[in-house]
């Protein structure tokens, strides 16, 4: 029920909440609370893990049938499947459930795996076309199908990973960008998934028409300033003996190239990638513009890992350990007014349950002068 209209967004919230159905499960207070007190605009979800709807009865990943993207599954083969489907998708729909909100819109995979939702603020600037993959620009800037509605996309990437709004003034997009893995086959997709967004940027900043604002879980730590132990996570998944990830193929026989060193978000090869995406994009990095101390309490890092499992919360190989990989990427013709990380600590306070804590984003008003 959305009528597109209202301008453009100032305060972008993006945040990998790990599974939205766990959330549900464990933190619906603090979630709800946050929800109602952050001051957003548009709330990105990334990682939601809910499963796309499937009509047929037996169905499974990449099985070609068709399927409702924007919806999560429900019915169920058997009485025990369509029970967690519903189970899930109430919880869901009640842990989203406000009125400053009109109701989720999703992109899903055919699993629960990845996925990405969004939430826009009622009476709050809505947009007039909504894509879940990276269009060409010739399908930006033309007049919605209808003008008291939103005009929908009907291509979704597999594993639900884009949502793109398109606004009066400007385009916000959102991924989930894919892993890079430990291994030849996870650098291919992530060098390809590269490719496709440095492209669709390139086109945007060459079209010209609107600026861009580009938020989400982008996996990558551009610098040593965005690892709270830049040597250590430069250790893991390399070449020293001992150190490649369990699932390398084959590790005994395969050696990586330098640049493909570290652990997944720190090898120099995604830090390359990560500055051609603001080069060909003419974007500039709004956390780091507007905050440079570094400290490894925080604010200053999107992921945080666990504790130990089976003891004390230091025998966690990641416990108090620390990146920066949830980006907010500006235009450099806007201004930004904030941008912040709203978690801290080994303890992971305001993380809600994920390992990530949302990014807000709050950009300058309208006849800024541009630049952070």
């Amino acid at each position: 029920d959305a009528a597109p209209g209202g301008g453009a967004p100032r305060t972008i919230v993006c945040w990998n909440v790990n599974g939205l159905k766990s959330r549900a499960d464990s933190q619906r207070g603090p979630v709800q609370r946050f929800l109602a007190a952050c001051g957003a605009d548009a709330i990105f979800f990334s990682e939601v893990k809910l499963k796309a709807h499937c009509g047929s009865a037996s169905h499974k990943k990449g099985d070609g049938q068709p399927r409702d993207r924007r919806k999560p599954q429900s019915g169920g083969k058997n009485d025990a499947e369509r029970r967690k489907n519903e189970s899930e998708s109430a919880a869901c729909k009640e842990l989203l459930r406000g009125d400053g909100w009109y109701p989720p819109i999703y992109s899903l995979a055919d699993i629960r795996y990845a996925g990405t939702a969004l939430l826009l603020r009622r009476g709050g600037p809505v947009p007039s076309k909504i894509f879940f993959d990276l269009p060409s620009v010739a399908e930006l800037g033309a007049a919605p199908r209808d003008g008291d509605t939103i005009a929908f996309g009907t291509r979704h990437e597999p594993d639900g990973r884009v949502i793109l709004c398109e606004y009066d003034r400007l385009l916000l997009l959102h991924t989930y960008s894919p892993n890079n893995g430990s291994d030849g086959p996870a650098f291919a997709r992530r060098a390809a998934w590269e490719r496709r967004v440095r492209t669709f940027v390139g086109a945007v900043r060459a079209w010209g028409a609107k600026p861009l604002v580009y938020a989400g879980d982008l996996n990558v730590a551009p610098e040593d300033a965005d690892l709270s132990h830049p040597a250590w996570f430069r250790a893991w998944n390399s070449n020293a003996p001992g150190k490649r990830f369990k699932g390398s193929k084959p590790p005994e026989v395969s050696r990586l190239e330098p640049e493909d060193e570290g652990q997944p978000g720190c090898t120099d090869r995604e830090k390359t990638y990560f500055r051609e995406l603001l080069a060909d994009g003419g974007l500039f990095d709004a956390f780091r513009a507007k905050n440079s101390a570094t400290d490894v309490e925080g604010p200053n890092f999107s992921w945080r890992g666990p504790p130990g499992k089976d003891g004390p919360p230091e025998t966690g190989r990641y416990w108090n350990r620390g990146m920066r990989i949830d980006h907010a990427l500006v235009a450099s013709a806007l201004t930004v007014d904030a941008c912040e990380l709203l978690g801290r600590g080994a303890e992971r306070e305001g993380y809600m349950g994920s390992d990530h804590c949302p990014l807000r984003l709050v950009l300058g008003a309208a006849g800024s002068t541009p630049g952070a």
